[in-house]
């Protein structure tokens, strides 16, 4: 705590009652004089324009001095280092002015820049009725300004009844009005036609009418603009939930068609076993009457050719369990002719012969073996070469012929 030697007041200092700007421009500090008075003062290197308002150190001060909670407090206000506030910092001052209503009976600004002047005019024109605002040239004469108000010496100011003055009150704070709170729908005084200030007053009574009616659109506008913005959005969420019911019945059709894929695999499966067993009990059966004909008593020429008719049965069941494919009795005597002349033949490539001699196409025994039609014409390449074939020889040509070499 230090004194002040000019008034006999003490002055408090508090770190804690600092403002500094974000790029580091300049410093708000507050000073308590005596118990009431807030003195606010600008650090700079340069004259700087004010850009945050700083509300929150305002009410930190007066919570830190005991002056909230409705109690008088006033201001004094060293200018010296500010050349204009930003609208954002009027805005703020003109707001805790006149919505909050704070328990200030005088302000004093003093060390005022010529370029500040009218601003400052401006606020004092809006200032409310139960607060003024008073100008000094020195510290020491805006603290006597105050304790004199306070002593009685001096008292509140009387409204100007100037006619000029008055018009120019109005003019100020309607301009604060529109200009710092954007408000257009307050009355403005325009004096009689022949008044100086009568022409001011009512253009910019038409100004704000038309910044009232530019507001009103543009308010429309948002609204058609929001309006359209959920119109779109309902609109996405129903093609969403479109979506959503299209993927439930397509995951609903896909269930169905695997359950009844897996019922008609489940039959055939059956089907299958019960054609492996029909097999199985047939190539015994044959087996049976192979060995029966054997130990026969009929003549030597019937019973040759009722065991060669059983051999070819069982090599064609052989066949037909080797290459997965049903037999024609021919087809099975092709089989094992092919064997015959060329061992070195695998089950697929025995089967690709037999669909070759039965005139399939490419294509289709590609389908059959399960691979692509490249793949295929690859595998009748290696083919030609392992049987033996130059490349101007026709392998289903060759394949017809070991049927007729036979015979």
């Amino acid at each position: 705590m230090t004194h002040d030697p000019a008034p006999d007041l003490h002055i408090t200092e508090n770190p804690a009652w600092v403002f500094l700007h974000p790029e580091g421009i300049y410093t708000t500090r507050v000073r308590l004089i005596g118990s009431t008075i807030l003195h606010f003062s600008i650090e700079a290197d340069r004259p700087v324009t004010l850009e945050l308002f700083e509300k929150e150190l305002l009410l930190k001060v007066l919570h830190d001095s005991g002056l909230d909670n409705d109690r008088k407090f006033y201001v004094i206000w060293n200018l010296d280092l500010v050349r204009d506030f930003s609208h954002s910092y009027k805005k703020g001052i003109a707001e805790i002015l006149l919505n909050t209503k704070p328990n200030l009976p005088l302000a004093v600004f003093y060390n005022i820049r010529p370029e500040l002047q009218v601003t400052v005019d401006t606020l004092q024109a809006i200032m409310p009725d139960y607060i003024h605002l008073a100008t000094a040239e020195t510290r020491d004469e805006a603290v006597r300004t105050v304790t004199s108000f306070l002593s009685g010496t001096i008292s509140a100011p009387e409204p100007p009844e100037d006619p000029m003055t008055v018009s120019k009150n109005c003019f100020l704070a309607a301009t604060a009005r529109i200009g710092w709170l954007s408000l257009y729908n307050q009355p403005i005084y325009v004096p009689y036609k022949n008044h100086p200030a009568s022409a001011y007053l009512a253009a910019l009574e038409d100004l704000q009418k038309d910044l009232e009616e530019k507001k009103n659109a543009h308010r429309k506008q948002l609204a058609a603009a929001l309006r359209k913005k959920q119109d779109l959005l309902n609109a996405r969420n129903r093609l969403l939930d479109l979506q959503e019911e299209k993927k439930v019945q397509l995951k609903k059709q896909a269930d169905d068609e695997r359950q009844h894929m897996q019922k008609t695999i489940a039959a055939k499966s059956k089907e299958i076993e019960r054609a492996a067993s029909a097999v199985g009990e047939k190539r015994g059966q044959i087996r049976d009457l192979y060995a029966q004909v054997s130990h026969s008593g009929i003549p030597d020429a019937m019973r040759k050719k009722l065991l060669a008719t059983c051999e070819h049965l069982i090599e064609t069941e052989l066949n037909e369990k080797k290459i997965d494919l049903v037999l024609t009795s021919n087809d099975s005597r092709f089989l094992t002719r092919l064997q015959e002349k060329h061992p070195d033949l695998n089950k697929r490539e025995l089967k690709i012969c037999l669909m070759i001699k039965l005139s399939f196409d490419t294509r289709d025994i590609a389908t059959t073996l399960g691979i692509s039609r490249r793949g295929m014409e690859s595998i009748r390449y290696r083919m030609h070469k392992k049987i033996g074939l130059n490349r101007h020889q026709s392998i289903k040509n060759y394949l017809n012929s070991i049927m007729e070499t036979s015979e």
